[in-house]
């Protein structure tokens, strides 16, 4: 089966509670010292992969208030947690508000945070230690004996120093971590697999492949699978955050927990690739399997995985950490019921004495399967989210590509920036998949056509490409004839002309609209202000730009919704501009997905469930094109 996300309390095989096994604290057995190649633990692993794994835990994670819920202008002291997964070849994938993506590393094998995520390290199994953000380099390659390779790593509490564990049970310092002992001088009946710091970086725990436990400094031994026969061999061990207890992890993905909370298992699931990892996280744990699927036992949001996605080497690794952070949220300053300059083309009324012109075109149109020709107006909520950036959010890299066309008036050379979003940012899932990321604050605003959202790396690229950036307090979102405000055709933003839930709460729509005319309404390659681009398909007579509304005088019509009064409104106001193609018979007005529910639209275009009197078959009639020039 795939590899997914798992609910606490799922029960498995090879699961031992409160020290109910007998431990024998991996008591030394007439045999000689183990040897843990590279190979050994590959056929220990039953992975496959000829490669050495290795497993870290982190600091218990809480979890972060969200955006929303934070009051604008305030400080706010909130706990982010976040997660990093280990690939064998050095590679990062990093998932909530853990950030960073490195590689390659030949021969990685542990993954060790400081706790408060703001950087990590990463050592190979011959101790060489590679530090990354706020991590500092204090030492590695320790000196190791024939057959002997580090397998773990740990940092101190205070980040400023860390220990690296071996096959043979020994421990090297460096920094500001202390030595509390390790097993030089001990034979052992098998390989240390994995080592962890106690919470305090007072102590540690090293763990053998058969569960033996061996306990330094105030780490407490509460227990062993040392004398037991296992299914599958030990693969992790990680302290509880009181330090009162610990878990094991077997390759199958069997727990065993030792005066520590039994929150589920994977025992008798049969997975696509053995657990190799296993981290403190919340109340209970996570595991991590070689393909990168991530199994979530604890209270706390599951942040991701990599499961079903290519990886260029198997993961051996996961952390975690969790950081209390005071953050201030700036005011909001951009007025969401009004977006954009007020002298911008979507918050200027239409002028005094537009000439209107009546066509057949917005009226009538190709008759469908049923022999329909009324041309119905409708609304899509599905085309378009605005996701509002606030401090609280995690860091996304934007990678955009060059997007320079001078006859369309676009001029974008590539770029790379960073933009805080929220943590489950997503592009549209219809065809454009547009993702739009708007800062309340500062107005600024990034734009992106067929974005590609990479949430294992935190990273937005442009397939089409197309994307912008511009600003909703002093910009006009409309584009000009030197760049693009947006990625509709006409170069407009696509945040102009929505009807958002701030325009419900206010109880009227004080802006223009943007619509989008089917084939048989738009001409193409043809283009009038405030449009600078144009569309190559279309066979009607309509350009893009054009104004498409209602008259000044115009009564409205009878038993209106009152979301029909707010739009007969807004385009006897403003009127709506055509900023796009639609592969539909309709043409498209369009709802942020975010703030305005589906339901809450059927009453403008739903005919079908009105007996065809829903609003726009009302005042779809009404409509007429300013200064039209077919």
């Amino acid at each position: 089966m795939r590899n997914r996300a798992y609910e606490p309390n799922r029960t498995g095989g090879d699961v031992m509670h409160d020290g109910e096994t007998r431990d024998v604290r991996g008591t030394p057995r007439s045999r000689r010292p183990a040897r843990l190649t590279a190979a050994v633990l590959g056929a220990l692993l039953v992975a496959a992969t000829g490669l050495v794994s290795a497993r870290a835990t982190g600091a218990v994670g809480a979890t972060a208030p969200s955006a929303s819920a934070a009051v604008q202008g305030s400080t706010v002291t909130t706990t982010r947690i976040g997660y990093w997964m280990l690939g064998a070849d050095g590679v990062v994938y990093a998932f909530g508000y853990a950030s960073g993506s490195t590689g390659p590393i030949a021969g990685a094998v542990s993954l060790a945070p400081k706790l408060d995520g703001s950087g990590y390290w990463v050592t190979d199994l011959r101790g060489g230690v590679h530090a990354f953000g706020a991590a500092s380099y204090f030492g590695g390659s320790p000196k190791l004996a024939w057959g002997e390779i580090v397998t773990t790593m740990s940092a101190t509490p205070s980040g400023k120093g860390y220990w690296l564990f071996t096959s043979l049970g020994r421990v090297f310092r460096y920094g500001d971590a202390q030595w509390y002992g390790d097993m030089a001088s001990r034979h052992m009946n098998a390989a240390v697999i994995a080592s962890v710091a106690t919470p305090t970086g007072r102590g540690y725990y090293m763990v053998g492949t058969d569960g033996g436990v061996f306990a330094y400094g105030d780490a407490r031994f509460h227990g062993s699978t040392g004398g037991l026969r296992l299914n599958r061999p030990i693969i992790g061990i990680s302290p509880t955050r009181d330090n009162r207890g610990y878990w094991l992890v077997a390759t199958d993905g069997g727990v065993f927990a030792f005066q520590a909370p039994y929150r589920g298992s994977l025992g008798g699931t049969a997975l696509n690739r053995p657990i190799s990892g296993l981290v403190a996280f919340g109340n209970g744990y996570l595991m991590a399997a070689g393909d990168g699927g991530v199994f979530n036992f604890s209270n706390k949001p599951f942040l991701g995985s990599l499961a079903g996605r290519a990886l260029s080497a198997p993961i051996l690794d996961i952390a975690s950490f969790a950081a209390r952070v005071t953050v201030t949220i700036p005011p909001t300053r951009v007025v969401k019921a009004r977006p954009f300059a007020s002298a911008s083309m979507w918050n200027t009324p239409t002028p005094v004495g537009t000439k209107w012109f009546n066509t057949s075109v917005l009226h009538t149109g190709t008759a469908q399967s049923n022999g329909d020709t009324f041309r119905h107006w409708t609304v899509s909520t599905g085309a378009e989210r605005i996701w509002w950036s606030s401090p609280l959010n995690p860091v996304w890299t934007f990678k955009m590509p060059a997007f320079v066309a001078p006859a369309w008036h676009r001029n974008r050379p590539a770029a790379t920036f960073t933009v805080r979003a929220p943590a489950n940012l997503a592009a549209s899932t219809d065809s454009d998949h547009i993702l739009t990321v708007a800062d309340p604050a500062t107005g600024n605003y990034v734009e992106v056509w067929r974005a590609s959202v990479d949430a294992a790396t935190r990273t937005v690229t442009s397939t089409g490409p197309g994307w912008a950036r511009g600003n909703m307090i002093s910009g006009h979102g409309g584009g000009t004839l030197t760049n693009n405000d947006g990625v509709r055709a006409a170069n407009f933003s696509w945040m102009g002309g929505l009807i958002t839930g701030a325009d419900f709460t206010a109880g009227k729509i004080n802006h223009g609209l943007a619509v989008s005319l089917p084939y048989d309404m738009l001409k193409p390659g043809a283009w009038r202000a405030p449009a600078t681009a144009w569309e190559t398909i279309g066979s009607g007579p309509v350009q893009m730009g054009s104004r498409i509304g209602i008259p000044a005088g115009t009564a409205m019509p009878a038993g209106l919704s009152p979301l029909g009064v707010m739009v007969f409104n807004a385009l006897r106001t403003y009127g709506a501009f055509v900023g796009d193609f639609t592969g539909g018979p309709w043409p498209i007005f369009y709802a942020d997905q975010a703030t305005v529910a589906a339901a809450k639209l059927q009453p403008l275009f739903a005919y079908w469930n009105y007996g065809g009197s829903a609003d726009m078959e009302k005042i779809g009639p009404l409509l007429r094109i300013a200064d039209y020039q077919p």
